[in-house]
């Protein structure tokens, strides 16, 4: 990556969210990475206390089956949401 260059991300929609006993979260959602077309990914958020406790992406995640029938049961709306 370039020095200087921000990399920015969109969520569009939120399809699944699950909060851990340690306050992390694991987000099942449709994002655009630097303007770029939706993708749909999982990924763990957790909270910086020294940056004002702001919430930073962490290490994406594999799906799972319960991901899978969410992902099946809004197929026509994430569709919709990803088509440019």
């Amino acid at each position: 990556m370039a020095e200087g260059k921000e990399i920015t991300c969109e969520v569009v929609k939120v399809l699944n969210e699950v909060e851990m006993k340690n306050g992390e979260k694991i987000r099942l959602q449709i994002v655009k990475w630097n303007k770029r077309p939706a993708t749909i990914e999982k990924r763990k958020f957790w909270y910086d206390e020294e940056d004002g406790n702001k919430e930073k992406p962490g290490k994406s995640k594999g799906l799972s089956l319960e991901d899978f029938h969410t992902l099946i049961a809004n197929a026509q709306e994430i569709e919709k949401l990803m088509t440019p």
